[in-house]
């Protein structure tokens, strides 16, 4: 399936070095989900897909429920929310609340 990526899709996948043929095995192979950010997910991906359109894609980061400690998202500074490599492409970063 060839999708058309959105500008961020596009500086993701370029920036990520994810090749055409990658993407079309991740989005061959991603799961069906319900997810506030995206409606697929491939290992630790995350994409939004919209008719035949990539809208958003973004790496998933792990989260530790076991410390207790709470934690608050807020926008990235350094792309202002429209997602970076220090972000990992989701716009916003997560900060320990204390």
């Amino acid at each position: 399936m060839t999708l058309k990526l959105s500008a961020q899709a596009k500086r993701v996948v370029a920036q990520a070095q994810i090749t055409p043929e990658v993407l079309d095995v991740m989005v061959s192979r991603a799961a069906v989900i319900t997810h506030k950010d995206g409606n697929r997910r491939y290992h630790d991906w995350l994409l939004l897909i919209l008719g035949d359109r990539l809208v958003k894609i973004r790496k998933l980061e792990l989260t530790d429920y076991a410390s207790g400690l709470a934690s608050v998202e807020e926008e990235c500074e350094d792309c202002e929310g429209d997602g970076c490599k220090h972000c990992g492409w989701a716009g916003v970063v997560k900060r320990l609340k204390l």
